[in-house]
């Protein structure tokens, strides 16, 4: 049996825990700090990328599936509710900035070698502030 878009969101979307604001659903920028076991940046932002690569997956899935129910369902056939349309748009929103965060960080590791490693994540780190400035 196939599931509608509607039925597929509330499946998968399991797989992240609620959370009431658009804001408590974004990414975590990479920290070193948080993996502590691991001893080189390297090894940390691998642990990041693994531990983030679900989250991510799962998050853009959900806002597609969001996305694709108000298209088939909604879209031209009834007015969708103001909160509802926020809720759809923002969390769009939030996974694009997921994806971003997750290539942003994968393409530090696949360019930078153990030497420079540290100083690309402290200007990775500035032009974030820079971008939210922005």
């Amino acid at each position: 049996m196939k599931l509608n878009t509607y039925e597929a969101y509330n499946r998968i979307c399991k797989d992240i825990e609620y959370k009431p604001r658009l804001e408590d659903y974004t990414c975590p920028e990479f920290d070193p700090v948080v993996y502590p076991k691991q001893r080189t940046y390297r090894d940390k932002l691998n642990a990041y990328l693994k531990k983030t690569a679900k989250y991510v997956k799962t998050l853009t899935l959900c806002a597609r599936l969001r996305q694709e129910h108000f298209e088939n369902y909604i879209d031209g056939k009834m007015e969708e509710e103001t909160e509802h349309r926020k809720w759809r748009l923002g969390f769009n929103r939030v996974a694009e900035e997921a994806r971003d965060a997750y290539r942003r960080w994968l393409t530090v590791l696949q360019m930078i070698d153990d030497a420079e490693f540290e100083e690309a994540i402290v200007l990775f780190g500035k032009m974030i502030c820079v971008k939210m400035l922005i």
